[in-house]
């Protein structure tokens, strides 16, 4: 019988990875010295934004996150990673998690405190992220994982 765990891994980092725009968003606001209340105004303002959106920043980094969730559950349908999945699972949703912490650490630092938007190309990197940099970064994560488990 298969364990649960690539479940779990999946469900914790995939938080992380939705959680990780705003917390980014409020250390980028705390480090350019914006007062809390500020900052609580700020992150709430970008929520309805029409550029730059949190919430679909934070949606759109997921989509690496269900290629990572379809691969294992192949994978493990079909007897490839039956005991390896938890490892796997963990190395490329940390990869992911890597990129898109990094993404956001690109963008926030200089939106913030003007909170205008900076023109093209800032703000490309939200797509170019998750749909070229993060897969990338997920399939060597995932080949990290897999040598790990064959210690």
């Amino acid at each position: 019988m298969l364990s649960n765990k690539p479940f779990w891994i999946l469900l914790i980092m995939a938080d992380l990875v939705f959680f990780a725009a705003p917390v980014v968003f409020i250390l980028a606001a705390l480090a350019n010295d914006m007062s809390m209340s500020t900052t609580v105004e700020a992150l709430v303002a970008q929520y309805s934004a029409d550029r730059t959106n949190l919430l679909v920043v934070s949606l759109m980094a997921l989509a690496p996150m269900l290629l990572l969730t379809l691969i294992i559950w192949i994978g493990r349908r079909f007897g490839k990673f039956a005991h390896s999945g938890g490892t796997i699972a963990l190395g490329g949703s940390l990869a992911i998690l890597i990129v898109t912490v990094f993404v956001n650490l690109e963008y926030w630092p200089k939106f913030l405190p003007a909170r205008t938007f900076l023109g093209w190309p800032h703000g490309i990197e939200f797509l170019l992220g998750p749909a070229i940099a993060a897969p990338v970064a997920m399939l060597i994560g995932m080949v990290i994982g897999m040598l790990a488990a064959r210690r």
